[in-house]
């Protein structure tokens, strides 16, 4: 059942991006492939032999059943997220955001802010490393020091970020053994699109 309902919600993906004229270009998808998924096994004879003994699958069948799929609907949800953008409704929620963040600057805490706004609103976003977040954000959090917020709201897909750094460390990467420096950060998020149309 799972599997018909992916192949279903697959094929739906894939008209749907038609329509907002949302896809794949080969480039992109080389730059997936070396970035994110040969990368991470360290060589591509590596992710090759993992991939066929986890899953049966080519590297080539691995991505056009797993990889390509969620790239393409990560690409039109993003479309999808501009499209109904209401740029009056963007300032207002910018301009809250800023206006949180200055209190912050001037000595409320961080923890009140987020009661205020609401935990699902926020909260920890766990452990990020270099590259798995956008480049704004990522310059933001480690550029910083721990228990700090960073000076201005940081704009993401679905709003506005108020975002302090926790915690920091450096760990192995298992397929490398190269050091890894991964930051803890918290947020504060100010949605300027609607949770409903999120999901």
């Amino acid at each position: 059942k799972y599997v018909l309902s992916r192949l279903l919600f697959n094929t739906l993906t894939s008209q749907i991006a038609l329509e907002y004229n949302v896809t794949l270009e080969p480039s992109e998808m080389e730059g997936i492939i070396n970035e994110n998924i040969i990368a991470g096994f360290g060589s591509k004879e590596k992710a090759i032999e993992e991939i066929m003994n986890r899953h049966g699958w080519t590297l080539e069948q691995f991505v056009e059943n797993i990889v390509k799929p969620a790239e393409l609907e990560q690409k039109l949800s993003k479309a999808y997220l501009s499209s109904v953008y209401d740029p009056a409704k963007k300032e207002m929620i910018r301009k809250q955001a800023e206006t949180a963040l200055g209190r912050i600057k001037n000595g409320e805490s961080f923890e009140t802010l987020l009661a205020e706004f609401g935990p699902e609103n926020g909260g920890d976003l766990g452990w990020v490393r270099h590259g798995s977040i956008n480049p704004e954000f990522e310059n933001a959090v480690f550029s910083i020091e721990t228990g700090e917020v960073v000076d201005h709201v940081l704009e993401t897909e679905r709003g506005f970020d108020i975002v302090r750094v926790d915690d920091k460390r450096v760990i192995k990467e298992e397929a490398t053994g190269a050091d890894i420096e991964e930051v803890k950060v918290s947020h504060i998020l100010f949605q300027h699109i609607d949770a409903d149309t999120t999901q």
